[in-house]
């Protein structure tokens, strides 16, 4: 499940932080339908499975979730893009692109990246809260939207507020 903003007007309340990730290559064959299917993969994964990955840093953005008596400011962090909402089950996404086909094979270039490790914060309460910014022409105002997650694939807006 995502969150994601449906206007550039609007950026949601976000912290940066860094972290590592593991890089491993694979290559697997398989027939189908008469042709040599090849796939050759590169996985990204927080946690190290293998002697083999690579280490590498990354860097991320994560929605924060409002507690009580947090206070949200203009010059705080806002980012408009499409931020995970999931447990911490493994969650796999895979971009995968043909590099090369002819009459009896075909070579699939994969990108898969595990993300089991970062996950919304406020998944595990009933409720969460969610700052943003609204550009309205020149002026900026802050506000909230209160969410119910559940079971990672449903998200309901149930309140929103925004300065006057």
């Amino acid at each position: 499940i995502g969150l994601s903003c449906i206007s550039d007007s609007i950026k949601l309340n976000t912290y940066t932080f860094n972290d590592s990730i593991f890089i491993s290559n694979d290559t697997t064959r398989h027939m189908q339908f008469g042709k040599l299917n090849i796939y050759i993969t590169k996985n990204y994964i927080c946690h190290k499975k293998d002697d083999k990955d690579i280490f590498s840093s990354i860097t991320e953005k994560s929605l924060i979730c409002l507690h009580l008596n947090d206070t949200l400011k203009i010059n705080d962090e806002f980012e408009n893009k499409t931020f995970e909402i999931r447990k911490t089950y493994p969650y796999t996404s895979t971009d995968r692109l043909i590099s090369f086909e002819n009459k009896d094979t075909i070579i699939y270039n994969e990108t898969k990246r595990l993300t089991d490790c970062h996950y919304f914060p406020g998944y595990s309460t009933t409720y969460s809260y969610v700052g943003f910014v609204l550009k309205d022409g020149i002026k900026q105002k802050l506000g909230w939207i209160k969410l119910l997650i559940q079971e990672g694939r449903e998200t309901h807006i149930l309140e929103t507020a925004i300065q006057k």
